[in-house]
Protein backbone atom coordinates (compact mmCIF):
# COMPACT_ATOMS: atom_id res chain seq x y z
CA UNK A 1 0.00 0.00 0.00
CA UNK A 2 2.68 2.48 1.05
CA UNK A 3 5.05 1.31 -1.65
CA UNK A 4 2.50 2.22 -4.34
CA UNK A 5 2.25 5.81 -3.11
CA UNK A 6 6.02 6.24 -2.77
CA UNK A 7 6.82 4.66 -6.14
CA UNK A 8 4.25 6.87 -7.86
CA UNK A 9 6.10 9.92 -6.50
CA UNK A 10 9.43 8.55 -7.69
CA UNK A 11 7.98 7.99 -11.14
CA UNK A 12 6.76 11.58 -11.10
CA UNK A 13 10.43 12.60 -11.39
CA UNK A 14 10.79 10.81 -14.72
CA UNK A 15 10.27 11.97 -18.26
CA UNK A 16 6.74 11.11 -19.32
CA UNK A 17 7.33 10.14 -22.93
CA UNK A 18 9.88 10.38 -25.71
CA UNK A 19 8.48 13.78 -26.58
CA UNK A 20 9.17 16.52 -24.06
CA UNK A 21 5.92 17.59 -22.50
CA UNK A 22 6.78 19.75 -19.50
CA UNK A 23 5.82 23.45 -19.71
CA UNK A 24 9.38 24.54 -18.90
CA UNK A 25 12.70 23.04 -19.96
CA UNK A 26 13.64 20.11 -17.76
CA UNK A 27 17.26 21.27 -17.32
CA UNK A 28 19.24 20.85 -14.14
CA UNK A 29 20.63 24.16 -12.92
CA UNK A 30 22.73 24.68 -9.79
CA UNK A 31 20.81 25.89 -6.77
CA UNK A 32 21.44 29.31 -5.33
CA UNK A 33 22.24 29.77 -1.65
CA UNK A 34 18.80 31.31 -1.02
CA UNK A 35 17.16 28.24 -2.56
CA UNK A 36 19.06 25.95 -0.21
CA UNK A 37 17.91 28.11 2.69
CA UNK A 38 14.24 28.16 1.70
CA UNK A 39 14.22 24.44 0.93
CA UNK A 40 15.97 23.70 4.22
CA UNK A 41 13.51 25.77 6.24
CA UNK A 42 10.52 24.26 4.41
CA UNK A 43 11.73 20.68 4.87
CA UNK A 44 12.52 21.40 8.54
CA UNK A 45 8.92 22.50 9.04
CA UNK A 46 7.63 19.42 7.22
CA UNK A 47 9.73 17.05 9.34
CA UNK A 48 8.63 18.92 12.46
CA UNK A 49 5.04 18.10 11.53
CA UNK A 50 6.00 14.47 10.92
CA UNK A 51 7.75 14.34 14.30
CA UNK A 52 4.60 15.68 15.98
CA UNK A 53 2.48 13.00 14.26
CA UNK A 54 4.76 10.27 15.58
CA UNK A 55 5.08 11.71 19.09
CA UNK A 56 1.37 12.26 19.85
CA UNK A 57 0.00 9.10 21.51
CA UNK A 58 -3.09 7.35 20.21
CA UNK A 59 -6.00 8.88 22.10
CA UNK A 60 -8.83 9.63 19.62
CA UNK A 61 -11.87 7.41 20.13
CA UNK A 62 -12.17 6.43 16.46
CA UNK A 63 -8.50 5.46 16.39
CA UNK A 64 -8.95 3.01 19.24
CA UNK A 65 -12.51 1.78 18.80
CA UNK A 66 -12.57 1.31 15.02
CA UNK A 67 -9.21 1.15 13.28
CA UNK A 68 -6.77 -0.13 15.91
CA UNK A 69 -9.36 -2.54 17.33
CA UNK A 70 -10.01 -4.07 13.91
CA UNK A 71 -6.31 -4.35 13.19
CA UNK A 72 -5.75 -6.04 16.55
CA UNK A 73 -8.53 -8.56 15.90
CA UNK A 74 -7.32 -9.34 12.36
CA UNK A 75 -3.81 -9.85 13.71
CA UNK A 76 -4.89 -12.04 16.64
CA UNK A 77 -7.29 -14.19 14.59
CA UNK A 78 -5.07 -14.25 11.49
CA UNK A 79 -8.08 -13.40 9.33
CA UNK A 80 -11.11 -11.17 8.82
CA UNK A 81 -13.24 -11.33 11.97
CA UNK A 82 -16.01 -8.75 12.39
CA UNK A 83 -17.87 -10.34 15.29
CA UNK A 84 -16.26 -7.97 17.82
CA UNK A 85 -16.81 -4.74 15.87
CA UNK A 86 -20.54 -4.74 15.09
CA UNK A 87 -20.98 -1.36 16.79
CA UNK A 88 -17.95 0.26 15.10
CA UNK A 89 -18.77 0.65 11.42
CA UNK A 90 -18.34 -2.82 9.93
CA UNK A 91 -19.23 -1.31 6.56
CA UNK A 92 -15.93 0.60 6.44
CA UNK A 93 -13.34 -0.69 3.95
CA UNK A 94 -10.41 -2.53 5.54
CA UNK A 95 -7.23 -1.45 3.73
CA UNK A 96 -6.02 0.64 6.68
CA UNK A 97 -6.65 -1.92 9.48
CA UNK A 98 -5.26 -4.71 7.29
CA UNK A 99 -2.08 -2.70 6.80
CA UNK A 100 -1.75 -2.12 10.55
CA UNK A 101 -2.49 -5.80 11.24
CA UNK A 102 0.40 -6.74 8.97
CA UNK A 103 2.79 -4.61 11.01
CA UNK A 104 1.37 -5.95 14.29
CA UNK A 105 2.25 -9.45 13.08
CA UNK A 106 5.66 -8.26 11.89
CA UNK A 107 6.71 -6.14 14.87
CA UNK A 108 4.46 -7.17 17.74
CA UNK A 109 1.90 -5.59 20.06
CA UNK A 110 2.80 -1.97 19.55
CA UNK A 111 -0.21 0.22 18.73
CA UNK A 112 1.94 3.29 18.11
CA UNK A 113 3.33 1.72 14.93
CA UNK A 114 0.11 2.98 13.33
CA UNK A 115 1.33 6.54 13.99
CA UNK A 116 4.61 5.86 12.18
CA UNK A 117 2.68 4.51 9.19
CA UNK A 118 0.38 7.53 9.32
CA UNK A 119 3.43 9.83 9.30
CA UNK A 120 4.84 8.01 6.27
CA UNK A 121 1.56 8.33 4.35
CA UNK A 122 1.43 12.02 5.34
CA UNK A 123 4.86 12.60 3.81
CA UNK A 124 3.74 10.65 0.74
CA UNK A 125 0.74 12.98 0.44
CA UNK A 126 3.01 16.06 0.59
CA UNK A 127 5.41 14.53 -1.95
CA UNK A 128 2.51 13.89 -4.33
CA UNK A 129 1.34 17.48 -3.90
CA UNK A 130 4.85 18.69 -4.74
CA UNK A 131 4.86 16.44 -7.81
CA UNK A 132 1.55 17.94 -8.97
CA UNK A 133 2.93 21.47 -8.57
CA UNK A 134 5.95 20.42 -10.61
CA UNK A 135 3.77 18.99 -13.40
CA UNK A 136 1.89 22.30 -13.54
CA UNK A 137 5.15 24.12 -14.25
CA UNK A 138 5.68 25.82 -10.89
CA UNK A 139 9.29 26.97 -10.52
CA UNK A 140 11.51 24.57 -8.61
CA UNK A 141 12.57 27.11 -5.91
CA UNK A 142 8.89 27.51 -4.96
CA UNK A 143 7.96 23.82 -4.66
CA UNK A 144 8.91 23.01 -1.06
CA UNK A 145 8.02 26.51 0.24
CA UNK A 146 4.52 26.07 -1.22
CA UNK A 147 4.20 22.73 0.56
CA UNK A 148 5.23 24.43 3.81
CA UNK A 149 2.69 27.18 3.13
CA UNK A 150 -0.01 24.55 2.67
CA UNK A 151 0.86 23.01 6.05
CA UNK A 152 0.67 26.38 7.77
CA UNK A 153 -2.66 27.31 6.19
CA UNK A 154 -4.50 24.00 6.21
CA UNK A 155 -3.23 21.84 9.03
CA UNK A 156 -6.04 19.67 10.37
CA UNK A 157 -6.24 17.64 13.55
CA UNK A 158 -6.77 14.41 11.60
CA UNK A 159 -3.25 14.74 10.13
CA UNK A 160 -1.85 13.98 13.60
CA UNK A 161 -3.84 10.79 14.20
CA UNK A 162 -3.71 7.10 13.29
CA UNK A 163 -6.95 7.52 11.33
CA UNK A 164 -6.84 6.65 7.60
CA UNK A 165 -7.13 10.32 6.56
CA UNK A 166 -3.45 10.70 5.60
CA UNK A 167 -3.63 7.56 3.48
CA UNK A 168 -6.76 8.83 1.75
CA UNK A 169 -5.08 12.19 1.02
CA UNK A 170 -2.01 10.37 -0.36
CA UNK A 171 -4.16 8.32 -2.75
CA UNK A 172 -6.16 11.41 -3.74
CA UNK A 173 -3.04 13.34 -4.70
CA UNK A 174 -1.48 10.30 -6.40
CA UNK A 175 -4.60 9.98 -8.56
CA UNK A 176 -4.33 13.70 -9.35
CA UNK A 177 -0.64 13.32 -10.24
CA UNK A 178 -1.27 10.49 -12.70
CA UNK A 179 -4.15 12.45 -14.22
CA UNK A 180 -1.89 15.46 -14.74
CA UNK A 181 0.79 13.23 -16.28
CA UNK A 182 -1.81 11.94 -18.73
CA UNK A 183 -2.66 15.52 -19.75
CA UNK A 184 1.02 16.43 -20.12
CA UNK A 185 1.82 13.38 -22.22
CA UNK A 186 1.31 14.39 -25.90
CA UNK A 187 0.60 10.74 -26.73
CA UNK A 188 -2.03 10.46 -23.97
CA UNK A 189 -0.80 7.01 -23.04
CA UNK A 190 -3.49 4.91 -21.41
CA UNK A 191 -1.04 3.57 -18.84
CA UNK A 192 -1.39 6.83 -16.90
CA UNK A 193 -5.15 6.39 -16.78
CA UNK A 194 -4.61 2.84 -15.57
CA UNK A 195 -2.32 4.05 -12.79
CA UNK A 196 -4.87 6.74 -11.88
CA UNK A 197 -7.46 3.96 -11.61
CA UNK A 198 -5.16 2.01 -9.29
CA UNK A 199 -4.97 5.07 -7.03
CA UNK A 200 -8.76 5.43 -7.29
CA UNK A 201 -9.07 1.83 -6.12
CA UNK A 202 -6.87 2.75 -3.16
CA UNK A 203 -9.28 5.59 -2.33
CA UNK A 204 -12.21 3.19 -2.54
CA UNK A 205 -10.59 0.65 -0.22
CA UNK A 206 -9.57 3.27 2.36
CA UNK A 207 -12.84 4.98 3.33
CA UNK A 208 -16.49 4.48 2.45
CA UNK A 209 -16.71 7.91 0.83
CA UNK A 210 -13.46 7.26 -1.01
CA UNK A 211 -15.44 5.61 -3.82
CA UNK A 212 -17.44 8.81 -4.30
CA UNK A 213 -14.27 10.93 -4.29
CA UNK A 214 -12.64 8.60 -6.84
CA UNK A 215 -15.68 8.75 -9.11
CA UNK A 216 -15.82 12.54 -8.88
CA UNK A 217 -12.18 12.67 -9.99
CA UNK A 218 -12.85 10.27 -12.85
CA UNK A 219 -15.92 12.22 -13.99
CA UNK A 220 -13.92 15.47 -13.85
CA UNK A 221 -11.37 13.86 -16.16
CA UNK A 222 -14.12 12.74 -18.55
CA UNK A 223 -15.76 16.19 -18.58
CA UNK A 224 -12.42 17.78 -19.42
CA UNK A 225 -11.48 15.37 -22.20
CA UNK A 226 -14.88 13.96 -23.16
CA UNK A 227 -14.23 13.74 -26.91
CA UNK A 228 -11.34 11.37 -26.34
CA UNK A 229 -12.48 9.53 -23.21
CA UNK A 230 -15.90 8.71 -24.67
CA UNK A 231 -14.14 6.93 -27.52
CA UNK A 232 -14.57 3.14 -27.68
CA UNK A 233 -11.03 2.42 -26.51
CA UNK A 234 -11.65 4.35 -23.28
CA UNK A 235 -15.08 2.97 -22.41
CA UNK A 236 -13.51 0.43 -20.08
CA UNK A 237 -12.28 3.39 -18.03
CA UNK A 238 -15.86 4.62 -17.49
CA UNK A 239 -17.03 1.11 -16.66
CA UNK A 240 -14.26 0.81 -14.09
CA UNK A 241 -15.50 3.97 -12.38
CA UNK A 242 -18.94 2.39 -11.98
CA UNK A 243 -17.37 -0.72 -10.48
CA UNK A 244 -15.38 1.41 -8.03
CA UNK A 245 -18.56 3.20 -6.94
CA UNK A 246 -20.31 -0.04 -6.00
CA UNK A 247 -17.35 -1.73 -4.29
CA UNK A 248 -18.16 -0.35 -0.78
CA UNK A 249 -21.78 -1.47 -1.05
CA UNK A 250 -20.73 -4.90 -2.26
CA UNK A 251 -18.21 -5.12 0.55
CA UNK A 252 -20.74 -4.25 3.28
CA UNK A 253 -23.19 -6.77 1.79
CA UNK A 254 -20.49 -9.45 1.90
CA UNK A 255 -19.82 -8.69 5.57
CA UNK A 256 -23.55 -9.08 6.25
CA UNK A 257 -23.92 -12.43 4.49
CA UNK A 258 -21.02 -13.72 6.59
CA UNK A 259 -23.36 -13.39 9.56
CA UNK A 260 -22.05 -10.07 10.90
CA UNK A 261 -24.19 -7.11 11.80
CA UNK A 262 -23.67 -3.92 9.79
CA UNK A 263 -25.04 -0.69 11.23
CA UNK A 264 -25.28 2.15 8.69
CA UNK A 265 -25.22 4.86 11.31
CA UNK A 266 -25.50 7.96 9.16
CA UNK A 267 -27.01 6.43 6.03
CA UNK A 268 -30.59 5.71 7.04
CA UNK A 269 -32.09 9.21 7.10
CA UNK A 270 -33.89 11.16 4.41
CA UNK A 271 -33.54 14.58 2.85
CA UNK A 272 -35.68 17.30 4.37
CA UNK A 273 -36.05 21.07 4.39
CA UNK A 274 -34.74 21.07 7.96
CA UNK A 275 -31.57 19.24 6.88
CA UNK A 276 -31.02 21.66 4.00
CA UNK A 277 -31.43 24.65 6.31
CA UNK A 278 -29.07 23.09 8.86
CA UNK A 279 -26.43 22.34 6.23
CA UNK A 280 -26.50 25.92 4.88
CA UNK A 281 -26.04 27.38 8.37
CA UNK A 282 -23.27 24.93 9.22
CA UNK A 283 -21.38 25.62 5.99
CA UNK A 284 -21.54 29.39 6.33
CA UNK A 285 -20.59 29.21 9.99
CA UNK A 286 -17.64 26.94 9.23
CA UNK A 287 -16.32 29.19 6.46
CA UNK A 288 -16.54 32.30 8.60
CA UNK A 289 -15.00 30.54 11.59
CA UNK A 290 -12.21 28.98 9.56
CA UNK A 291 -10.81 32.26 8.23
CA UNK A 292 -7.83 30.69 6.47
CA UNK A 293 -10.05 28.38 4.42
CA UNK A 294 -12.31 31.34 3.59
CA UNK A 295 -9.33 33.49 2.55
CA UNK A 296 -7.91 30.70 0.38
CA UNK A 297 -11.27 30.27 -1.33
CA UNK A 298 -11.43 34.03 -1.89
CA UNK A 299 -7.89 33.97 -3.30
CA UNK A 300 -8.80 31.23 -5.76
CA UNK A 301 -11.96 33.05 -6.84
CA UNK A 302 -10.08 36.34 -7.31
CA UNK A 303 -7.43 34.61 -9.41
CA UNK A 304 -10.15 33.01 -11.52
CA UNK A 305 -11.76 36.41 -12.05
CA UNK A 306 -8.54 38.33 -12.78
CA UNK A 307 -7.13 35.71 -15.14
CA UNK A 308 -10.17 35.27 -17.37
CA UNK A 309 -8.18 36.51 -20.34
CA UNK A 310 -5.75 33.61 -19.97
CA UNK A 311 -6.83 30.46 -21.79
CA UNK A 312 -7.54 27.48 -19.57
CA UNK A 313 -5.35 24.46 -20.17
CA UNK A 314 -7.05 21.06 -20.05
CA UNK A 315 -5.35 20.17 -16.77
CA UNK A 316 -6.63 23.43 -15.26
CA UNK A 317 -10.20 22.58 -16.21
CA UNK A 318 -9.75 19.12 -14.72
CA UNK A 319 -8.62 20.58 -11.40
CA UNK A 320 -11.42 23.15 -11.43
CA UNK A 321 -14.09 20.49 -12.02
CA UNK A 322 -12.66 18.21 -9.35
CA UNK A 323 -12.21 20.95 -6.76
CA UNK A 324 -15.78 22.16 -7.29
CA UNK A 325 -17.09 18.59 -7.08
CA UNK A 326 -15.24 17.91 -3.81
CA UNK A 327 -16.59 21.10 -2.23
CA UNK A 328 -20.14 20.37 -3.42
CA UNK A 329 -19.92 16.83 -2.04
CA UNK A 330 -18.63 18.15 1.28
CA UNK A 331 -21.57 20.48 1.83
CA UNK A 332 -24.26 18.05 0.64
CA UNK A 333 -23.05 14.68 1.98
CA UNK A 334 -25.01 15.09 5.21
CA UNK A 335 -28.38 15.84 3.62
CA UNK A 336 -29.50 12.24 4.02
CA UNK A 337 -28.33 11.92 7.61
CA UNK A 338 -30.85 11.68 10.47
CA UNK A 339 -31.40 15.20 11.81
CA UNK A 340 -30.06 14.36 15.26
CA UNK A 341 -26.81 12.96 13.84
CA UNK A 342 -26.49 15.94 11.53
CA UNK A 343 -26.68 18.39 14.41
CA UNK A 344 -24.29 16.41 16.60
CA UNK A 345 -21.58 15.11 14.27
CA UNK A 346 -21.60 16.98 10.97
CA UNK A 347 -19.73 20.18 11.95
CA UNK A 348 -16.62 18.06 12.56
CA UNK A 349 -17.27 15.82 9.53
CA UNK A 350 -17.69 18.90 7.32
CA UNK A 351 -14.18 20.09 8.18
CA UNK A 352 -12.77 16.63 7.34
CA UNK A 353 -14.51 16.58 3.97
CA UNK A 354 -13.57 20.14 3.03
CA UNK A 355 -9.89 19.66 3.88
CA UNK A 356 -9.71 17.13 1.03
CA UNK A 357 -10.46 19.91 -1.47
CA UNK A 358 -7.68 22.19 -0.18
CA UNK A 359 -4.74 20.65 -2.12
CA UNK A 360 -6.77 20.97 -5.33
CA UNK A 361 -7.44 24.64 -4.49
CA UNK A 362 -3.72 25.09 -3.88
CA UNK A 363 -2.93 23.65 -7.31
CA UNK A 364 -5.48 25.91 -9.04
CA UNK A 365 -4.15 28.97 -7.24
CA UNK A 366 -0.52 28.14 -8.06
CA UNK A 367 -1.31 27.46 -11.71
CA UNK A 368 -3.43 30.56 -12.28
CA UNK A 369 -1.14 32.89 -10.29
CA UNK A 370 1.63 32.53 -12.89
CA UNK A 371 4.00 30.82 -10.46
CA UNK A 372 5.57 29.12 -13.45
Amino acid sequence: MLVVSIISFLFSRLKISNQHCFPTPFIHTPKKFTEYCTDGLSLSLIFLFIGIIISIPISVWDEMSIWILKARIFSAHQGLDFSYTEATNNYYPILWPLNNAFYFNLIGDYDEIAKWISALTFFSFLAQLRGCLFFLGVKRPLLWPLIALYLILFQHWTFYTALPENLLMAFLMAMTAWGLMWFKDPLHSRKYLLLALVMALGLTLTKFEGAIIACLGGLSLILTQRKELLNKKYRLYGASLLILFFIPWGWSHWVEIQGNQVLYYHLHGQISVQNINTMVKMTMGFLMKTKIFFLMGAAVLSVLALCQYQPWAKEGKFLLFWGAALILFSITAGLFWPSADLQRYYPEVLSRLLIRATPILMLIWAMRSSLD
